[in-house]
């Protein structure tokens, strides 16, 4: 098996640079492909200008009327709170653990594009956002906005990857931001809590609260004890809600934290809770006695990661002007992925976490629609009623 595995991270380091190296206008290159390669299947010998206009502006529309995401900007976490109405987009966003909203304003244009302006309290533009709104390649899993973020001149470009958060609390509940901070080792650790709710769910929240604090201080307390060269070292975490109903909530924690050598470390905590009952759901209560979805889960993600690797290389292929790679053997094998570590949860699907060595760690997230383990589910499981 070891063999096996050494096997799989040399090939996967060839592909993980292919991907790294990838430029961001591949995507662009391929579209007017795709589209050709669906007009055809469907039978269609011209462009249909109707069809063409209709999947442009439906592009536009992949942004909610009310939508929240979440990001990090620089080394710090952010949530942003957007409207849309047509073309015209507008809203807020604050860096956590500081109480101060600055302004958004902007539009979406017809290829999905965002631009967006940012003021403070003083209407003074503060920076501006360059993003395209993407949805993610299952169609399942939600959508992002990916680009970059700058000062007014254009200065100070970083980039930005926000996710869309997923909050329907009817009763009450609000998902706030804590943040702990030391500035010896550059420690910046966001965090999700609850406030308000109503008695249903009073003990529930609070329980809840009391084991994502205690998870973090405790991983920040671990870092710090280590005693990491100041100055050359950084912990941080950021979160996203992957779900958040009046009785159950999801969150995901993304730990990167760097002390020396080639690359920082990075893990994911999730947490997956049941606000009623007070306490962390188990996996395995979603699914019937007996049934076999892991071997389905684990079949879902082989083949996944096995076609996002072989896109990658024939992508390399591609740029280099090489032939297309004819290799059938996967690069990921069932013999040397044999379980994830953690879970979560969303509407549409699981989110099962690997842990990876970091030259495949782009790898170590994937996501499985429900309808890959409808069979398996208990009827009056939460993951069954989300499907309904």
């Amino acid at each position: 098996m070891r063999a096996i595995f050494f096997r799989l991270l040399a090939a996967m380091l060839t592909v993980s640079v292919a991907a790294s190296c990838a430029p961001q206008t591949g995507k662009q290159d391929k579209e007017p492909a795709q589209e050709e390669a669906a007009r055809r299947e469907s039978g269609s010998t011209s462009p249909d200008p109707a069809a063409a206009t209709q999947r442009v502006e439906t592009r536009a529309n992949l942004l909610p009327a009310v939508s929240s995401f979440r990001a990090s900007l620089g080394s710090r976490g952010i949530e942003m709170q957007l409207r849309r109405d047509g073309e015209k987009v507008s809203g807020t966003y604050a860096y956590d653990g500081i109480n101060e909203n600055l302004t958004l304003t902007g539009q979406i244009d017809a290829q999905g594009k965002l631009t967006l302006a940012e003021f403070d309290a003083k209407r003074k533009q503060t920076g501006k956002f360059d993003c395209h709104v993407e949805v993610a390649p299952d169609g399942e899993s939600g959508i992002s906005i990916n680009g970059n973020w700058a000062r007014p001149d254009g200065s100070g470009q970083t980039s930005v990857a926000l996710s869309e958060q997923h909050v329907d609390f009817t009763n009450g509940l609000r998902v706030v931001s804590k943040v702990i901070r030391n500035g010896k080792y550059d420690v910046a650790a966001s965090y999700p809590q609850l406030v308000g709710g109503n008695a249903a769910v009073a003990a529930g929240v609070q329980k809840f609260n009391q084991q994502i604090a205690a998870l973090v201080s405790e991983n920040v307390r671990q870092f710090v004890a280590d005693d990491p060269p100041p100055g050359k070292s950084s912990y941080e975490t950021f979160f996203n809600v992957l779900l958040a109903t009046d009785d159950l909530i999801s969150v995901e924690i993304s730990e990167e934290s760097y002390s020396g050598g080639a690359y920082p470390n990075h893990y994911y905590y999730p947490l997956t809770y049941d606000l009623r009952a007070g306490r962390e759901v188990q996996l395995e209560e979603l699914f019937k006695p007996g049934s076999k979805y892991t071997e389905a889960i684990l079949r879902y993600c082989l083949d996944s990661m096995n076609k996002s690797a072989r896109e990658s290389k024939e992508e390399e292929a591609r740029r280099e002007g090489k032939p297309r790679p004819t290799s059938d053997e996967p690069l990921f094998s069932a013999e040397a992925v044999t379980e994830w570590k953690t879970w979560a949860m969303t509407r549409r699907g699981l989110i099962v976490y690997f842990d990876f060595p970091h030259v495949i760690a782009a790898y170590n997230r994937q996501f499985v629609p429900y309808r890959v383990v409808a069979d398996d589910l208990k009827p009056d499981s939460p993951a069954a009623r989300l499907r309904r």
